[in-house]
Formats: C-alpha cells, sequence, structure tokens
C-alpha cells in the first residue's frame, strides 16, 4: 500500500550510516537514488526477521500480531517525529510531518495506540508497546548524535525495524 517506501527510507538509512562518514556525507548519500549492496543486504535481513517470525507464530495469534505490528510501527514514527528535528535545512518527504508535529498529535496517537493494543493484545501487547517506545528513544538519540536530526528516510527505517521488532517480540510473548 505504501508503495515500498518505508523500504526504501530503510535502504537509504542503512547506505547512509554505512557510507557516510560525516554527517553531511550520509544526507547525502541518503538523497542518491542508488542501492548500494548494504542496503540490499539491510532490507533482505529486515524482511527475512518478519517472514521468520510470522512463520512461527500461532496461528491463533496472528491477527493481533499483524496488528500490534502496523499500529506499534506507525505509533513510533509519531513519536520519533514529536520529540525530533528534521536534519535537512529544507525539502523531503518528513519535512511536513516532522516540523508539523506538536505534542497534541502524540497524545492523540498514545490514546488511539493505547485502545487498540488493549484490545488486540491485552497486557502482551502493552509490554510489546513498552519495548517499541524504549527502542524508538534509543533510535532517536542516535540520530539527535549522529545527524542532529532525522530525516523521511530515518522515520521509514524506523517503521520497517520496529515492525520486525514487534514480531520478534511477539514470538516471545505469544507463543
Amino acid at each position: 500500500m505504501t508503495g515500498g517506501l518505508h523500504l526504501d527510507g530503510l535502504a537509504n538509512t542503512v547506505d547512509g550510516l554505512n557510507g557516510g562518514h560525516s554527517r553531511e556525507d550520509t544526507l547525502d548519500i541518503f538523497k542518491d537514488p542508488h542501492v548500494g549492496a548494504m542496503a540490499v543486504v539491510g532490507v533482505v535481513l529486515v524482511l527475512l526477521v518478519k517472514h521468520a517470525s510470522l512463520a512461527i507464530l500461532p496461528y491463533d495469534s496472528m491477527l493481533p500480531c499483524l496488528v500490534l505490528m502496523v499500529t506499534l510501527s506507525r505509533y513510533s514514527m509519531v513519536q520519533l517525529a514529536c520529540f525530533s528535528s528534521y536534519a535537512h535545512a529544507s525539502g523531503g518527504l518528513g519535512e511536513p510531518f516532522v516540523r508539523g508535529m506538536r505534542q497534541e498529535h502524540f497524545l492523540t496517537t498514545v490514546l488511539l495506540t493505547g485502545s487498540i493494543i488493549l484490545v488486540f493484545g491485552g497486557v502482551r501487547g502493552a509490554m510489546i508497546w513498552v519495548m517499541v517506545s524504549l527502542a524508538t528513544l534509543w533510535y532517536q538519540s542516535y540520530f539527535r548524535r549522529r545527524l542532529s536530526g532525522i530525516t523521511s528516510d530515518v522515520l521509514g527505517a524506523v517503521n520497517e525495524v520496529n515492525e520486525a521488532l514487534v514480531l520478534v517480540l511477539a514470538t516471545m510473548v505469544f507463543y
């Protein structure tokens, strides 16, 4: 449905973090439309983790886990955007999202996410939510140090990595 937009962000982020020796190098690599070998490896690894996790989940846990995966990965993008600055001076798909994010947007997202988590995941879902939120705080800290903020590619990468994280955690608490 997203046309691979988040996977593209993951690929660009992996390439940028691997090849960029400075903030400027990394941000330039993010803009490069070419895909490097490390980007392919990163995307394949994340997709394999998702596939492997889904393969071992019990069938009756599949729907709740898929709902948690989508909800928490999108929640993490709002969390990251709300408490981060935009790394580029201007431009980029994520700029309006990051610069326009307000704390009331985050609060609304917390309330909606909490409702969905309670209905589909209960206490186990809430435990996964806490872990994803903590991981997202770590990403925020890392990208603040590395890039002085986030980009649309970083948002896409965080979405994809957190989808995989949710499924890995789900295999531990729903199996």
